[in-house]
């Protein structure tokens, strides 16, 4: 009796640090790594966003440092891909790229990552930004900023997929987590990621659920950098 108290405990206080632990995130799987087919979340589930004032979405990242290439995330209209954010590893050794395409057309934003700099547990923050007004797009990632001007529609009606993308495509290694989505400088949607139950994803602002798939929630670390499980907690498909 003694001996299953003294089991028990600690792992009760595991599992409650657990249960308190920020969210870890998303997992996509490439085709490398799974048959099952593409990880994908779309954001939100139903519907698009109509848009015409400037806005932006933000997100962390993290990264398998041997990931293959692939798409991150397209602004979508229907079936038709209106932005896309592309990660790419093979061009180099030692670098990997961010690049977006507008409608088809490189808009020239590139952003190199050193590869040794990428792990799944290292959270990095990226901020996709466009002003249809003033037709400029700005890609913000880990300190580094470039920006450009494209004509494009003044208006845009899109929602949002993370992973599979409309074209053949590969889907990158990766993890995401704390989703924002901002009109005009004020956010207005807000996806944390922190389920850890179900396929759908809860915006917590603005009431706009996405929906997972082929995807695993993450166990996350602490501030102090201790890990509560360095598993992932489950999958969806």
């Amino acid at each position: 009796m003694i001996r299953t108290i003294l089991i028990t405990l600690p792992l009760l206080w595991h599992l409650s640090l657990f249960a308190q632990d920020l969210p870890g995130g998303l997992k996509f799987y490439s085709t490398h790594e799974q048959d099952q087919g593409y990880s994908k979340l779309v954001l939100p589930d139903k519907g698009n966003f109509s848009i015409s004032k400037p806005f932006s979405i933000s997100f962390d990242i993290a990264f398998d440092p041997q990931s293959p290439y692939g798409v991150i995330l397209q602004a979508r209209d229907g079936n038709t891909a209106i932005l896309t954010l592309f990660y790419i590893d093979y061009q180099s050794v030692d670098s990997s790229i961010l690049y977006v395409i507008y409608k088809e057309v490189n808009t020239g934003i590139n952003i190199p990552i050193k590869k040794n700099e990428l792990d799944l547990n290292k959270w990095l923050n990226l901020k996709l930004a466009i002003d249809p007004l003033d037709e400029a797009i700005e890609l913000t990632f880990n300190g580094q900023k470039r920006n450009t001007k494209i004509i494009m529609d003044e208006t845009w009606a899109i929602h949002w997929v993370f992973g599979k993308p409309v074209s053949r495509n590969d889907v990158p290694s990766m993890a995401i987590r704390n989703i924002k989505f901002s009109i005009s400088g004020i956010e207005t949607n807000h996806w944390p990621l922190d389920e850890f139950q179900d396929n759908e994803a809860h915006d917590i602002i603005g009431n706009r659920n996405g929906k997972q798939t082929e995807v695993e929630f993450q166990a996350s670390k602490v501030d102090s950098g201790t890990v509560y499980c360095d598993e992932t907690y489950a999958k969806f498909r």
